[in-house]
Parts: structure tokens; C-alpha cells; sequence
């Protein structure tokens, strides 16, 4: 499985590791900067469950709707997360 999230697509990103003693530009490596992901459930419509990688920030926002959801009966659609 890739190290991606499947909501916002969030991966891996490159940048320089800088030492804090020599700034100079000689004293820079490449590092890898990894998403915050965690493995997740989501019920889909059909009442099946699927796991997917989610980023922390799409976590919270998940989170965020489905206790909107559970506490409040409204009338809005809200977006479904993942739609397959």
C-alpha cells in the first residue's frame, strides 16, 4: 500500500536536511518528509466497510461530520469522504 492519503492525496515530499551549525548551502542532504497517516474504517452506502489511509487533518474533518451527523437529523447532504 502507498503511503498516500486517498482523500487529498497527501505523500511524500522532499526537501534539504539542514544542520544547524553550518547553513551553508555545501552542508545540505536530501530528506524525505512523511504524511501524518493512519488506517481508518469507513461505512459506505451499501453498509460495507472499507480501510483506508487518511492524513491527520482528513481524520478530523471525518470526525467532525459524522458527529454532525449522529447528533443533528438535517435535511443537507453533506460530501462523503471517499467516493467509490
Amino acid at each position: 500500500m502507498s503511503r498516500i492519503c486517498v482523500n487529498c492525496g497527501k505523500g511524500i515530499m522532499m526537501g534539504n536536511k539542514v544542520a544547524r551549525a553550518r547553513q551553508e548551502l555545501l552542508y545540505r542532504s536530501p530528506k524525505a518528509f512523511k504524511p501524518n497517516l493512519h488506517s481508518a474504517k469507513i461505512k459506505q452506502e451499501d453498509g460495507s466497510s472499507i480501510k483506508v489511509l487518511l492524513c491527520t487533518k482528513c481524520l478530523r474533518m471525518l470526525k467532525k461530520i459524522t458527529a454532525q451527523q449522529s447528533s443533528k437529523p438535517t435535511t443537507k447532504q453533506t460530501k462523503t469522504i471517499v467516493s467509490k
